[in-house]
């Protein structure tokens, strides 16, 4: 006889990633059922929301590009759009992670730093260095025609470069995203990973998509053990200031690599 598939496993795949989509963006994405799911449940689908910022980020550049500005000019409005579908979620973790890390003395004062909703002097001027690094990045691989490829390519890979912090490491508090994501299952982190590599190869190519995959792991071992070094396990502002570094370093290699 044959298996029937389960009715049930298709929407709780559909109540998953729409748990994604809201967390990672701001999209007034609305479902006709209540969703209860976890957000360790919907890691697997973090690089289908990075894809949907990496293709509105490229969108907001080629309508603005299309108008008659110039091509610096579209790409900082596509930054910028970018930034506003996500609500800054993974900048203000960078702002944080750079103001704690670069402040704080010790454990609890980097801690306390991190979770002040105030931004201090070195993660303002670590963010503008960011974004200028970002803007500047894209706009060279625009000149070569790979913008669209790049956009794609570390949004997708940089959010799901953050699953491998929670795999590795522990939370460093007992609130908070980081206890979301500590039951995170090996499965669903892998398809994640696996997912994100699939998107990158097919918009760039197996060399160059295994190529950043390797450097995306790289970098979240490192930050990883960074974040354990300072603050004994990783926060929610680890993942954000993960997922930017991330995105920077992969831009940098690709306008080296191309």
């Amino acid at each position: 006889m044959t298996k029937k598939l389960s009715p049930m496993k298709p929407i709780l795949m559909l109540k998953e990633l729409h748990c994604a989509v809201m967390f990672l963006t701001r999209i007034p994405f609305i479902g006709l059922w209540k969703n209860d799911v976890s957000l360790a449940r919907s890691v697997w689908a973090f690089p289908l929301v990075g894809l949907v910022v990496g293709l509105w980020g490229y969108g907001v550049f080629a309508f603005f590009n299309f108008l008659g500005f110039s091509d610096i000019l579209s790409v900082m409005l596509a930054v910028g759009g970018q930034i506003l579908m996500t609500g800054a979620l993974h900048e203000d973790g960078a702002a944080d992670f750079i103001d704690g890390f670069g402040a704080g003395r010790d454990r609890t004062r980097r801690l306390e730093i991190m979770a002040d909703s105030r931004i201090g002097t070195y993660g303002v001027l670590g963010l503008i260095l960011l974004i200028m690094l970002k803007i500047s990045a894209l706009h060279e691989l625009i000149q070569i025609e790979k913008g669209l490829a790049a956009f794609i390519a570390v949004a997708a890979l940089s959010r799901a470069n953050c699953i491998i912090i929670a795999l590795i490491n522990s939370p460093a508090r007992t609130s908070g995203l980081g206890v979301a994501l500590k039951d995170l299952s090996l499965v669903r982190a892998v398809a994640g990973l696996i997912l994100a590599q699939f998107i990158t190869v097919i918009v760039l190519d197996p060399i160059t998509g295994g190529l950043l995959a390797v450097i995306a792991i790289i970098a979240s071992i490192l930050m990883a053990a960074w974040s354990f070094q300072k603050i004994g396990g990783y926060t929610g502002d680890i993942f954000g200031a993960c997922q930017v570094f991330t995105e920077i370093i992969l831009l940098l290699f690709l306008t080296l690599w191309f």
